[in-house]
């Protein structure tokens, strides 16, 4: 007993941090070598090269001096068990010779005890040599707890029919670790289904965030977001997914063809996937593609240009007909053909009673919006709708044209 508390005591002690701090600066220097690979050209092009390998390389040093910590410890604790090992291993051979001698016991006996403490010894050896890996057991463990507390699952969520798209959000609260204000304040609005808000306000208000909490990507702190009264955080998330349609506001695409990925990588229709596409306004620029729908990129949308990749995850987000759409952006990579397609793509959506919000300051698109909404400092500063919205804000949207016309 007194062998296993001065063994089990500092291995406990030793372990724990050691693996918490591999690991953390095993991710974070793996996390800082694929996004410079990812944006190699503009690291190289804003001359970053020389900090983005020092930083690298900070992190990757603290992560051999732990793992070097680590190994020290390991040896340690092996030198300390093997001390323990042996000199019970003596201190019982000594005994039996010194009651051998006294003729208390036999030989045979001796040998016996020397032999069964041995195999007494054997679990406690075997235990020493996996605590290592015993450690990252735990420590991973831990980790994957802390996770799950922070993401709880619904484990009774509901299947729920095919919503229209009214939506109520409930006196929202978000506020974020490490920030002291809430990014969203008591926000709490209604929209009909069918009907189409654009969402302004300057960086950092909160319209990400909002946008990301009306297609469920995080859950507030407080409050609800509901479609068709029904509570988002109800429904089973595969379930949900399949009636929302989004566009953040970097979009990307996944390695696969452009069939694939408009079709959300489920069950190729190919006349779906082409009505898709022509609802979106892609039809053409896919067409012209070197395979058409059947033509393949990379991670990320590599081989397309960032307007291609926003037009094409258009088309993405409104496969399946979902009833929301929310939109980061959506313009920002388009020329003035692709802002025209946008529009027209809008307009079609309002035909088709499908809820859409968007996320824009150009003039041009929040004239075809039915009602605007202005955020500041994570509040709302004005919503109503948008010709009345444009008026006491003093806006005149400049006439958009087609450039083939």
């Amino acid at each position: 007993m007194l062998y296993l508390l001065i063994k089990q005591n500092p291995l406990g002690w030793t372990w724990r941090p050691t693996f918490g701090g591999q690991f953390t600066y095993a991710v974070q220097s793996g996390a800082i070598a694929t996004n410079s690979l990812r944006h190699a050209e503009t690291i190289q092009a804003m001359g970053m090269v020389s900090a983005i390998r020092e930083r690298w390389l900070n992190l990757h040093q603290k992560f051999l001096e732990a793992q070097a910590d680590g190994s020290m410890r390991s040896g340690y604790i092996s030198s300390i068990s093997k001390f323990f090992r042996l000199a019970m291993q003596s201190l019982i051979l000594g005994l039996g010779a010194y009651l051998a001698i006294k003729h208390d016991i036999s030989a045979g006996m001796m040998i016996a005890g020397s032999i069964l403490l041995g195999r007494a010894l054997a679990p406690v050896d075997l235990l020493i040599g996996v605590w290592r890996q015993w450690g990252g057991v735990v420590s991973a463990y831990e980790r994957l707890n802390q996770l799950l507390a922070e993401n709880p699952e619904n484990s009774n969520p509901l299947t729920l029919p095919k919503p229209a798209g009214n939506i109520s959000v409930e006196n929202i609260v978000v506020q974020f670790d490490g920030v002291e204000q809430a990014t969203l304040k008591g926000i709490q609005f209604t929209i009909k289904a069918g009907e189409c808000m654009a969402l302004i306000g300057q960086s950092g208000a909160g319209k990400s965030t909002l946008g990301k909490l009306l297609v469920g990507l995080i859950k507030p702190d407080s409050g609800s977001v509901r479609i068709d009264s029904a509570d988002i955080s109800s429904w089973n998330l595969d379930d949900l997914g399949k009636h929302m349609g989004y566009v953040p506001q970097r979009p990307t695409l996944f390695a696969g063809t452009i069939a694939e990925n408009i079709s959300r990588f489920g069950k190729l229709d190919s006349d779906e996937i082409i009505r898709i596409a022509h609802l979106a306004g892609v039809h053409e620029l896919i067409l012209h593609l070197p395979k058409g729908y059947e033509t393949s990129v990379g991670d990320g949308g590599e081989g397309l240009s960032g307007g291609q990749i926003q037009r094409i995850a258009l088309a993405q987000a409104l496969y399946g007909d979902p009833a929301l759409i929310v939109l980061d952006e959506p313009n920002s990579n388009l020329d003035q053909f692709g802002e025209v397609s946008l529009v027209e793509t809008l307009r079609k959506l309002k035909q088709n009673k499908q809820t859409v919000v968007f996320i824009s300051h150009n003039l041009n698109l929040i004239q075809h919006s039915d009602k605007l909404m202005l955020i500041e400092d994570g509040t709302i500063k004005f919503f109503e709708p948008t010709k009345s919205a444009l008026e006491r804000l003093g806006s005149r949207p400049k006439p958009i044209t087609n450039p083939n016309l």
